[in-house]
């Protein structure tokens, strides 16, 4: 266990009824987030290049950049592209409140789930960091996907330093060790063996042929799924892929395709 300095901390503009991290971090659509071992309302993860950590209030989100892979930028100058990749990442755009009275007014089992997770939200992810994740969650629990992800990390990515330790509210973490998910050439590169040895089991052939197909059909095919209409269609593409099945599909194309199928979310989750 180690404990992680944090730099300043920025407004969301996300109350509990619109975000709850709680329900929203720890649900199975996402593997990479930790909450603080003495601190419940703190999560620190990884978004894009940065280490992020992400902070309940009673009345907003807080967010912090902890650290960047990228040289030379500075907190400061990335504020306002952290917080619109934040909005991006929770779909901060649309609401949450119309859409609970809408479905609450359809069926009584919605209205009762609404009720009891107020501000869980669909998450819009890393298409690519998505797909590989579901993958890996094949007949698996969130304790082993996490591990096997962080192990993927960790032997794929890129190393993101973390900025100077504060002198004061270090949240304790369960590790400090962040990585850049790695990119399908990274995945491509690897051997079926090496998989095997970070513990995929049977699923590393099916993390190294789906690199190798996304490599084979270039990096705009997967992300350029989010502009087809016709989620039936995308379905049929990700099934294509090694390791992909109807389930798996559907959850990739839920979390981070744009895609919704009707009753997908509550069927999926």
């Amino acid at each position: 266990m180690v404990r992680v300095g944090l730099a300043a901390w920025h407004v969301l503009r996300a109350p509990p009824r619109e975000l709850r991290l709680d329900l929203t971090l720890s649900n199975g659509q996402c593997f990479g987030w930790q909450q603080s071992l003495s601190d419940a309302s703190t999560w620190i993860g990884v978004v894009g290049p940065r280490v992020l950590a992400l902070r309940q209030t009673g009345d907003d989100c807080l967010f912090r950049c902890l650290g960047t892979a990228r040289a030379g930028e500075r907190e400061h100058e990335t504020e306002a592209v952290v917080r619109a990749e934040l909005r991006d990442l929770f779909q901060l755009g649309r609401p949450l409140e119309p859409l609970r009275e809408q479905w609450g007014a359809s069926d009584e089992r919605m209205r009762a789930v609404c009720d009891a997770l107020p501000g869980m939200r669909i998450l819009r992810q890393d298409p690519g960091e998505c797909l590989f994740s579901f993958i890996c969650s094949s007949n698996n629990n969130i304790g082993r996907i996490t591990g096997m992800l962080q192990s993927i990390r960790r032997a794929y990515g890129t190393r993101i330093p973390l900025s100077e330790p504060a002198a004061s509210d270090m949240p304790e973490m369960p590790h400090a060790d962040f990585f850049t998910f790695p990119t399908a050439d990274a995945l491509a590169a690897a051997s079926e063996a090496d998989l095997r040895g970070l513990g995929l089991g049977y699923r590393a052939p099916y993390v190294l042929k789906t690199a190798e197909a996304l490599v084979a059909r270039g990096g705009g095919w997967l992300p350029g799924l989010r502009a087809t209409q016709d989620a039936d269609a995308v379905r049929r593409e990700l099934c294509g892929l090694m390791g992909v099945g109807p389930k798996v599909a559907d959850c990739v194309s839920l979390f981070s395709l744009d895609q919704v199928r009707t009753n997908q979310a509550i069927h999926t989750l």
